[in-house]
């Protein structure tokens, strides 16, 4: 049983990471395209 919240949390928190880095990423494509079309 405290193997499986543990997993759970454990997976969470990745999916948590995932979720930020992806948007720092997309946030950082936007930012360099518009710089492009400002050029």
């Amino acid at each position: 049983m405290f193997q499986e919240e543990v997993t759970l949390s454990f997976i969470f928190q990745t999916i948590a990471i995932i979720l930020v880095i992806t948007a720092i990423g997309i946030f950082y494509v936007k930012k360099k395209a518009n710089e492009v079309k400002n050029k």
